[in-house]
């Protein structure tokens, strides 16, 4: 069972410097979510967790920008792979079904982009492109994903793109590694746009000895604890 987790962290100024440094190239994330996945990136690699670092669901670049800039600046030697159809979104499961009137902007094709237009985002801020993977998740050879993992960040919006997340890499991610994942409810799927994320999260963790908590973002004020869309869990083994 999903639980909140009151913590007060204190402010990471190079993250900081960092997330102002760029702008925020689309709606899609906000500089405290984007410092949130930084912040926890740099706790894994701090603790010296082995393995590589995806994300799926890169879309333009948003956050694909601030990950491999801080690789570049922190972490050089720890590569850097992003897995996307840009074809945008799947079709819906029926566990993306809500009665939230703002989920009737997430339909099939909804957040299409292309691969030219992500390499020009990054291109455009002088960013080395990240190694790129073109396709469904779940098409995806397993090859294609790094044999280890120290940090994923999913941001698959749909229920079986979440899915497919966890079953492409959680085997994969080392004993001290975390997952954030977008779009969380905080329990309240029933009035949030995008439930089939933390329904995702429910059904694959059922089994497992991993639990995932609210704090994979801070607020507004950067301050992790409160309800701020975004689900992290540690791997255990």
């Amino acid at each position: 069972m999903s639980r909140r987790t009151k913590t007060i962290c204190k402010i990471d100024r190079e993250l900081m410097e960092l997330i102002k440094k760029y702008p925020v190239v689309s709606g899609m994330m906000s500089r405290n979510q984007i410092y949130g996945v930084l912040y926890h990136l740099k706790s894994v690699i701090d603790r010296g967790v082995e393995g590589d670092v995806v994300e799926l669901g890169c879309n333009v670049g948003t956050t694909s920008l601030f990950i491999k800039k801080f690789l570049d600046t922190y972490c050089p030697e720890k590569k850097f792979h992003v897995y996307d159809s840009f074809d945008g979104l799947p079709d819906k499961h029926e566990k993306d079904m809500t009665s939230s009137v703002s989920g009737n902007v997430f339909v099939r094709g909804a957040c299409k982009t292309s691969r030219d237009v992500f390499e020009k985002v990054l291109g455009h801020y002088d960013v080395g492109l990240p190694i790129i993977n073109t396709g469904w998740f779940k098409e995806i050879p397993d090859s294609m994903y790094p044999s280890k993992i120290c940090f994923a960040f999913f941001d698959g919006d749909f229920y079986t793109s979440i899915i497919d997340s966890f079953e492409k890499t959680f085997q994969k991610i080392q004993p001290g590694g975390m997952i954030v994942i977008d779009d969380i409810s905080d329990g309240d799927l029933e009035n949030h746009g995008l439930p089939g994320a933390e329904r995702a999260c429910e059904e694959f963790l059922r089994d497992k000895k991993e639990n995932y908590d609210y704090t994979g973002y801070p607020d507004e004020n950067f301050l992790f604890g409160k309800s701020s869309g975004g689900a992290k869990i540690t791997k255990i083994s």
